[in-house]
């Protein structure tokens, strides 16, 4: 049995209409449009690198768990892992609703307690010696799932923090001066 592969899966493999040569394209327009002052809205270029890392975590994951784990960690990681991959999809589902209608974006204090459960249970695998025994393939991949949720929570922040900019931002067209 996989470390929950399915998640893991379908969180490597991008939407289907998730590209970011397009969204670089659509935010160079944006910038253009603000430099000549047709559109009164925040710099797509952050909202752009943040989609970027976001999509490359979501890509290492996947790699990392692309191969099972061994059975004694897979025991002890399938749940806070799944917990993990729950809690950010349903705020990546939020903030694809929000962003575009303006709203608040979801809080982040599920995915954030979820990683700090996932953490705790690879603690107790290292407290417990599990670890001694794995070859260092397996010790890695574990040890690097920790580091790239740690990244992929602080780029999930701060793609609320571009939502809530586009949500604060005044809509219209400013008139030059």
């Amino acid at each position: 049995m996989r470390l929950d592969l399915g998640v893991a899966t379908a969180v490597s493999q991008p939407p289907p209409n998730f590209a970011t040569d397009p969204l670089e394209a659509l935010a160079d327009e944006a910038a253009r449009e603000r430099r000549t002052y047709l559109a009164k809205e925040p710099d797509p270029e952050p909202l752009s690198r943040t989609l970027a890392r976001l999509h490359t975590d979501i890509s290492t994951l996947g790699r990392i768990l692309t191969k099972p784990l061994p059975k004694a960690v897979h025991q002890r990681l399938a749940e806070p892992w799944s917990r993990v991959a729950r809690a950010a999809a349903q705020v990546l589902r939020h903030t694809r609703l929000a962003l575009p209608a303006r709203r608040s974006p979801p809080t982040l204090d599920p995915v954030i307690e979820a990683i700090a459960a996932y953490e705790a249970a690879v603690d107790d695998i290292r407290r417990t010696g599990i670890t001694r025994d794995l070859p260092n393939e397996a010790v890695g991949r574990v040890f690097a799932l920790g580091f790239v949720l740690e990244q992929f929570q602080r780029n999930l922040g701060d793609l609320l923090s571009r939502t809530r900019e586009a949500q604060s931002a005044d809509a219209g067209t400013l008139e030059p001066s």
